[in-house]
Protein backbone atom coordinates (compact mmCIF):
# COMPACT_ATOMS: atom_id res chain seq x y z
CA UNK A 1 0.00 0.00 0.00
CA UNK A 2 1.06 3.45 -0.97
CA UNK A 3 0.12 5.93 2.16
CA UNK A 4 -0.41 9.38 1.23
CA UNK A 5 0.41 11.88 4.23
CA UNK A 6 -0.98 15.33 4.30
CA UNK A 7 1.44 17.13 6.68
CA UNK A 8 -0.37 19.72 8.18
CA UNK A 9 -3.55 19.99 10.79
CA UNK A 10 -4.28 23.41 8.57
CA UNK A 11 -8.22 23.12 7.50
CA UNK A 12 -8.43 24.79 4.41
CA UNK A 13 -4.53 24.38 3.59
CA UNK A 14 -3.73 25.56 0.14
CA UNK A 15 -1.79 22.19 -0.41
CA UNK A 16 -4.29 20.16 0.18
CA UNK A 17 -5.49 20.14 -4.22
CA UNK A 18 -2.23 19.33 -4.09
CA UNK A 19 -2.73 15.89 -1.99
CA UNK A 20 -5.94 15.62 -3.99
CA UNK A 21 -4.00 15.52 -6.89
CA UNK A 22 -1.35 12.89 -5.92
CA UNK A 23 -3.90 11.17 -4.50
CA UNK A 24 -5.88 10.36 -7.77
CA UNK A 25 -3.28 9.96 -9.70
CA UNK A 26 -1.52 7.35 -7.38
CA UNK A 27 -4.85 5.56 -7.89
CA UNK A 28 -5.10 5.67 -11.54
CA UNK A 29 -1.62 4.72 -12.30
CA UNK A 30 0.22 2.59 -9.18
CA UNK A 31 -1.84 -0.69 -9.37
CA UNK A 32 -1.47 -0.56 -5.77
CA UNK A 33 -3.60 0.31 -3.24
CA UNK A 34 -3.03 4.12 -2.46
CA UNK A 35 -4.88 5.55 1.37
CA UNK A 36 -5.09 9.34 2.16
CA UNK A 37 -4.48 10.53 5.67
CA UNK A 38 -5.08 14.26 6.03
CA UNK A 39 -3.03 14.90 9.29
CA UNK A 40 -6.15 17.99 9.64
CA UNK A 41 -8.68 14.82 10.23
CA UNK A 42 -6.51 13.64 13.55
CA UNK A 43 -8.34 15.13 16.75
CA UNK A 44 -5.45 16.81 19.12
CA UNK A 45 -6.62 14.47 21.61
CA UNK A 46 -5.34 11.25 19.49
CA UNK A 47 -2.15 12.60 20.58
CA UNK A 48 -2.24 12.81 24.49
CA UNK A 49 1.03 13.26 26.32
CA UNK A 50 0.31 11.19 29.17
CA UNK A 51 -0.26 8.07 26.86
CA UNK A 52 1.50 8.89 23.38
CA UNK A 53 5.28 8.04 24.43
CA UNK A 54 4.33 4.70 26.00
CA UNK A 55 2.70 2.08 23.39
CA UNK A 56 0.23 0.13 25.45
CA UNK A 57 -1.48 3.39 26.35
CA UNK A 58 -1.65 4.84 23.09
CA UNK A 59 -5.24 6.28 22.58
CA UNK A 60 -7.66 4.22 20.46
CA UNK A 61 -8.15 6.36 17.65
CA UNK A 62 -3.63 6.50 17.21
CA UNK A 63 -3.66 2.79 17.31
CA UNK A 64 -7.05 2.18 14.66
CA UNK A 65 -4.95 5.57 12.06
CA UNK A 66 -1.72 3.20 12.74
CA UNK A 67 -3.41 -0.21 12.06
CA UNK A 68 -5.14 1.12 8.85
CA UNK A 69 -2.64 3.66 7.51
CA UNK A 70 1.33 3.18 8.88
CA UNK A 71 1.30 -0.72 9.74
CA UNK A 72 0.20 -2.02 6.12
CA UNK A 73 1.72 0.92 4.21
CA UNK A 74 5.18 -0.03 2.03
CA UNK A 75 5.92 3.23 0.94
CA UNK A 76 4.71 6.62 2.14
CA UNK A 77 4.43 10.19 0.51
CA UNK A 78 4.43 13.01 3.04
CA UNK A 79 3.33 16.26 1.75
CA UNK A 80 5.27 18.87 3.97
CA UNK A 81 4.52 22.16 3.92
CA UNK A 82 7.01 24.77 5.20
CA UNK A 83 6.27 26.05 9.20
CA UNK A 84 9.07 28.46 10.05
CA UNK A 85 11.82 27.32 7.84
CA UNK A 86 10.97 23.32 8.83
CA UNK A 87 7.93 20.88 8.42
CA UNK A 88 4.70 21.18 10.57
CA UNK A 89 5.01 20.37 14.22
CA UNK A 90 1.92 18.40 14.04
CA UNK A 91 3.82 15.73 11.20
CA UNK A 92 6.35 15.69 13.92
CA UNK A 93 4.50 14.61 16.24
CA UNK A 94 2.56 11.93 13.86
CA UNK A 95 5.97 10.66 13.15
CA UNK A 96 6.70 10.64 16.96
CA UNK A 97 3.92 9.23 18.12
CA UNK A 98 3.61 6.41 15.66
CA UNK A 99 7.50 5.27 16.25
CA UNK A 100 6.36 4.54 20.18
CA UNK A 101 4.53 1.46 19.82
CA UNK A 102 6.65 -0.20 16.75
CA UNK A 103 8.89 1.87 15.14
CA UNK A 104 10.09 -0.77 12.66
CA UNK A 105 6.51 -1.90 11.75
CA UNK A 106 5.78 1.71 11.56
CA UNK A 107 9.28 2.96 9.50
CA UNK A 108 11.74 0.39 8.76
CA UNK A 109 13.27 0.00 5.41
CA UNK A 110 9.66 1.70 4.18
CA UNK A 111 10.38 3.78 1.00
CA UNK A 112 9.47 7.23 1.27
CA UNK A 113 8.81 9.86 -1.28
CA UNK A 114 9.22 14.05 0.32
CA UNK A 115 7.09 16.48 -2.11
CA UNK A 116 7.97 20.26 -0.12
CA UNK A 117 5.20 22.90 -0.16
CA UNK A 118 5.63 26.43 0.65
CA UNK A 119 4.15 30.29 -0.22
CA UNK A 120 7.39 31.28 -0.53
CA UNK A 121 10.03 30.90 -3.36
CA UNK A 122 12.22 27.82 -1.95
CA UNK A 123 9.00 25.00 -1.46
CA UNK A 124 9.82 23.77 1.78
CA UNK A 125 13.89 23.10 0.65
CA UNK A 126 14.96 23.27 4.26
CA UNK A 127 12.00 21.44 5.77
CA UNK A 128 12.55 18.58 2.97
CA UNK A 129 16.20 18.36 4.61
CA UNK A 130 15.13 18.31 8.36
CA UNK A 131 12.28 15.07 7.09
CA UNK A 132 15.11 13.58 5.30
CA UNK A 133 17.35 13.57 8.85
CA UNK A 134 14.24 11.89 10.71
CA UNK A 135 12.62 9.34 8.03
CA UNK A 136 16.80 8.30 7.91
CA UNK A 137 17.12 7.98 11.32
CA UNK A 138 13.72 5.58 11.49
CA UNK A 139 15.62 3.56 8.93
CA UNK A 140 13.47 4.61 5.97
CA UNK A 141 14.56 4.98 2.40
CA UNK A 142 13.87 8.44 1.22
CA UNK A 143 13.70 9.12 -2.75
CA UNK A 144 16.72 11.36 -3.62
CA UNK A 145 14.61 13.40 -6.29
CA UNK A 146 12.55 15.53 -4.13
CA UNK A 147 10.31 17.83 -5.12
CA UNK A 148 9.89 21.41 -3.80
CA UNK A 149 6.62 23.66 -4.86
CA UNK A 150 7.10 27.51 -4.38
CA UNK A 151 3.95 29.77 -4.32
CA UNK A 152 1.25 27.25 -4.21
CA UNK A 153 -1.37 30.18 -4.00
CA UNK A 154 -0.22 30.82 -7.60
CA UNK A 155 -0.77 26.68 -8.62
CA UNK A 156 -4.77 26.25 -7.68
CA UNK A 157 -7.78 27.69 -9.30
CA UNK A 158 -11.11 29.06 -7.64
CA UNK A 159 -12.17 25.49 -7.45
CA UNK A 160 -9.38 24.57 -5.42
CA UNK A 161 -8.04 22.25 -7.76
CA UNK A 162 -4.12 21.91 -8.46
CA UNK A 163 -4.81 23.78 -12.09
CA UNK A 164 -0.84 24.67 -13.06
CA UNK A 165 0.28 22.31 -15.81
CA UNK A 166 3.61 22.75 -15.69
CA UNK A 167 3.51 21.54 -11.88
CA UNK A 168 1.16 18.68 -12.46
CA UNK A 169 3.71 17.33 -15.20
CA UNK A 170 6.84 17.94 -12.40
CA UNK A 171 4.68 16.20 -10.05
CA UNK A 172 3.64 13.06 -12.17
CA UNK A 173 6.87 12.51 -13.66
CA UNK A 174 8.48 12.48 -9.90
CA UNK A 175 5.32 9.69 -8.84
CA UNK A 176 5.75 8.02 -11.77
CA UNK A 177 9.50 7.48 -10.62
CA UNK A 178 8.61 6.78 -7.49
CA UNK A 179 5.95 3.83 -8.64
CA UNK A 180 9.10 1.98 -10.03
CA UNK A 181 11.21 2.77 -7.00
Amino acid sequence: MILIVHGTNRRGSLSKPLTDFVTKYLNETSGEEVESLDLAEIPIEAFDSESMYQADRHSSRLMDIQNRYVFPASKMVFISQEYNGSIPGILKLFIDACSVADSKKAFYHKKALLIGVASGRAGNLRGMEHLTGILMYLNMIVYPNRLPVSRIEHLIDEQSILADQDTRNAITRLLDQFIRF
